[in-house]
Parts: structure tokens; C-alpha cells; sequence
């Protein structure tokens, strides 16, 4: 059996050489771009989230309201 030995790997020389650098760098400056996006994005979520125990008296007996309703159509339909 042959040793695995830089199979997958292959040398460039030449313009293709700076046109393959100049692509991963693009790749990486994009990957970096998006993350940053998302993790914006996902901040701005979690900030316009809040959790049930911090919500005042009065909105967590309509979520109980409205979730009994739910429970009470899920049984219909079932």
C-alpha cells in the first residue's frame, strides 16, 4: 500500500499562484463580513427579547390566557 503523502495538495506557480492568493483572501474578507452580519443581527434579537420571569404581572396572565387558548384548539384538533 502507498503512504498518503500530500495526495490532495497541489503546488501553483505563477499568476495562478497570486489569482489563488487573491481569491482566499476575498474568501476570508467575505467569511468575516458575514459572521460579523450575523452576529449583529443575532444581538439585536436577543436584545428585543425578554425573558418570562422579568415580564410584569399583568402580560404574564395574558401569555397564560393565550396559551390556554392554544392548548384548548390543539385539543380540539386532536
Amino acid at each position: 500500500m502507498s503512504r498518503y503523502k500530500d495526495s490532495n495538495k497541489y503546488k501553483i506557480y505563477g499568476e495562478d499562484a497570486i489569482l489563488a492568493a487573491r481569491f482566499d483572501k476575498y474568501l476570508d474578507a467575505t467569511l468575516r463580513n458575514c459572521r460579523a452580519d450575523y452576529l449583529k443581527a443575532l444581538s439585536k434579537r436577543k436584545q428585543l427579547e425578554i425573558p418570562y420571569e422579568d415580564l410584569p404581572d399583568a402580560e404574564k396572565e395574558t401569555v397564560q390566557e393565550s396559551s390556554a387558548a392554544d392548548d384548548e384548539i390543539e385539543s380540539l384538533l386532536f
